[in-house]
């Protein structure tokens, strides 16, 4: 889906809560603005503002037009990535994810900024000699509670190496869940 139907869609998708909410709050219109905030090139905002009538006082229709805001919203919601993506599924957070990735990235470093823009995950992981750092939380949930553990496959393969030495590719179908080690 282009970068323009995207923003089409997400902009009616705004119309259509304020519309919902003027009605039920008898409000007289509303106004939206879809913007891109300088701060995330991957997300698009959008602002939805819904304006109520003043009191009926026989006024003319002019003095309705000066109506306050009454209820204001701000979503920012992900574009989808550009260039090479990965599918991301963790268990109690997300479930295939359209993330985007650099050359050479590893799969520790995905969801190190994964973390960083969603504090829901909580990340947490150790480093082990020969064997790398390995995840031990997310979302909450920690290694050993209830004998269970982070583990991941790779396109259905569960790989014999710890998130930071796995380097993904295009493409990739990575699922990540909490349960009795597989070894």
């Amino acid at each position: 889906m282009s970068k323009k139907r995207l923003v089409i869609k997400l902009a009616l998708i705004a119309i259509i809560a304020a519309v919902t909410i003027t009605a039920l709050f008898g409000g007289t219109g509303s106004h939206t603005t879809v913007s891109k905030p300088p701060t995330d090139s991957r997300s698009v905002g959008i602002t939805t503002a819904v304006h109520t009538a003043p009191p009926n006082d026989g006024g003319s229709p002019a003095s309705q037009s000066n109506a306050a805001p009454v209820h204001q919203s701000v979503a920012t919601i992900a574009k989808a990535p550009q260039g090479p993506t990965i599918s991301l599924s963790i268990q109690g957070l997300y479930t295939k994810k359209p993330v985007a990735i650099t050359s050479g990235e590893t799969m520790l470093a995905l969801l190190q900024a994964q973390n960083a823009a969603d504090p829901a995950m909580q990340l947490t992981s150790k480093s082990y000699a020969g064997l790398g750092t390995l995840v031990t939380g997310m979302g909450g949930f920690t290694n050993g509670t209830d004998k269970n553990y982070w583990q991941y496959t790779v396109n259905g393969i569960m790989p014999q190496i710890g998130a930071s030495g796995y380097q993904l590719q295009n493409g990739d179908r990575v699922e990540w869940f909490f349960g009795p080690s597989q070894n």
